[in-house]
């Protein structure tokens, strides 16, 4: 099996990286100077105190990540499985993140890589259930923890024999502030971290 996470990060009017950290999979904020990340719940001015935001996913028990760097799961037409997976806040404050199920699908330079957020899956991605509770698209952990999620796939009796690639994928949206010369810029930053079903 190939194993592979990808960092996707987007930054408006400015370069803005993100990077893959140790398992599970993370993303970290840097810029120079760092970004202040402010989660969607915060207020829109950015707090004076600098901070970074650290996640990471992968798949777990209904316990603790368990070591896997992909999920590999075999399933006839009409089947289901049941997992989990692990959201992890290295960060020093709580996070309040995205997770959702996305396609996987070839990025012009041929790379495999996650559909956006915005695109509603059509293929194994609309397969798979988050188990958030209430239903909702987003989990808050609290700082330096980790959040197991239940998951599910029900695999469409229609569905066509041979690999159907998608992800679980956890995202942050803030802004990072960064001064370039005497200019000051605020643009969204997108951090997002995946793990290939």
């Amino acid at each position: 099996s190939r194993r592979w996470r990808t960092t996707v990060a987007a930054a408006l009017a400015l370069g803005v990286a993100a990077f893959l950290a140790a398992s599970p999979g993370a993303a970290r904020a840097v810029a120079t100077p760092s970004p202040t990340p402010t989660p969607k719940s915060a207020a829109s001015t950015p707090p004076v105190a600098k901070s970074h935001a650290a996640f990471g996913l992968g798949p777990s028990n209904a316990t603790a990540v368990d070591g896997r760097p992909t999920y590999l799961w075999s399933v006839t037409p009409g089947g289901t499985i049941a997992d989990h997976v692990a959201v992890v806040n290295y960060s020093a404050a709580p996070l309040t993140l995205d997770l959702y199920a996305r396609d996987a699908v070839n990025a012009p330079t041929g790379a495999l890589n996650m559909q956006a957020q915005n695109v509603q899956p059509t293929g194994a991605g609309s397969w798979i259930t988050l188990e958030i509770p209430g239903h909702g698209s987003t989990v808050t952990v609290p700082a330096r923890s980790t959040l197991i999620v239940p998951i599910s796939l029900a695999v469409p009796t229609s569905a066509t024999p041979g690999d159907h690639t998608a992800g679980i994928i956890t995202s942050l949206d803030a802004k990072a502030t960064a001064t370039n010369g005497k200019q000051i810029v605020s643009p969204n930053f997108d951090q997002r971290v995946a793990v290939p079903v």
